[in-house]
């Protein structure tokens, strides 16, 4: 059940990307204005969370800080969509699935089949393989910045699997997940003067077409939040973190069609002849390894 459940939230995430690569791409450049306009339209669903759930739980004590790590990752994502093609970006959660496989071995007693040790090497060939033919700028910042990207985000991934190994129902993980996430985000630029005045100066100008893009990305957030969090219910924290490396060529598929459909809303990606080449050849490799890794489940 946790293939299908992955999938699903890399197609989730993947609209979620190419929403936010739109929106640096043709509204907003500040990663602060974004951040906190999504965790507004958030901190609405929590609430409502909140209200029909029972969320108490002791470990929201060690789920909420691991979880307002992700912050800066959220910070440093942004940034990134405006340097790189947003499918090059999604090349991050090949290495976040390097660091979980670590965290599966090295705390949840997980092992790999031989065939499932070859499905997940192959797509992180094929993740990498884009990340070096489709670079906008040098191959070893690229990656530095990924990894330091994708790091950012173990500590959250990696409590929440250790909070449902131990029982904690799916609720109360998504909810102080959530939370933890989006608090600094919502709470430091009301704190910080520049950032508040640019928030009360530049929100009334901006358009409908901005509101909805951040509500839709927020949707599809808790879509795909709820999907990834079902699945490490279920599964294996290594492989899932692999089987999510499927969410860049999402990406490209969903990024080609805003462009060709809706072009005033086109995210940012490459689609010459030579880009493209790369990231179908790309594709087909993780195709094979997530067949390989589909089949042992």
């Amino acid at each position: 059940m946790w293939f299908p459940l992955t999938m699903l939230s890399a197609f989730g995430w993947a609209i979620i990307n190419v929403g936010n690569s739109t929106l640096v791409a043709k509204f907003q450049k500040s990663p602060s204005l974004l951040l906190w306009s999504q965790t507004f339209v958030s901190m609405i669903f929590l609430g409502v969370i909140a209200c029909f759930y029972d969320i108490r739980t002791p470990w929201a004590y060690t789920i909420f800080p691991m979880a307002a790590l992700a912050y800066f990752g959220d910070i440093l994502f942004f940034w990134i969509l405006d340097k790189l093609d947003v499918s090059v970006v999604n090349a991050a959660w090949a290495i976040l699935a390097v660091y979980m496989s670590i965290v599966g071995f090295l705390f949840f007693g997980e092992v790999w089949t031989m065939q499932q040790l070859a499905g997940a090497a192959l797509v992180l060939v094929g993740v990498f393989t884009l990340s070096f033919f489709s670079r906008q700028i040098t191959f070893g910042r690229t990656i530095f910045l990924l990894a330091l990207l994708a790091i950012t985000y173990v500590p959250a991934y990696g409590m929440r699997k250790a909070a449902l190994h131990a029982g904690v129902p799916v609720i109360p993980v998504l909810f102080w997940t959530v939370l933890g996430r989006d608090s600094i985000a919502f709470v430091a630029p009301l704190l910080i003067p520049s950032q508040r005045r640019n928030i009360i100066k530049t929100l009334p100008t901006c358009g409908p077409m901005f509101f909805f893009l951040i509500a839709a990305v927020i949707c599809c957030f808790y879509v795909a939040e709820f999907a990834l969090t079902f699945a490490y219910q279920s599964g294996p924290v290594s492989l899932i973190s692999v089987v999510g490396n499927i969410q860049p060529f999402f990406v490209i598929f969903l990024a080609w069609a805003v462009a060709y459909f809706l072009p005033s809303l086109a995210a940012k990606e490459v689609f010459t002849q030579r880009s493209m080449t790369v990231k179908i050849g790309s594709f087909s490799i993780v195709f094979i390894g997530l067949a390989l890794l589909g089949v042992s489940t």
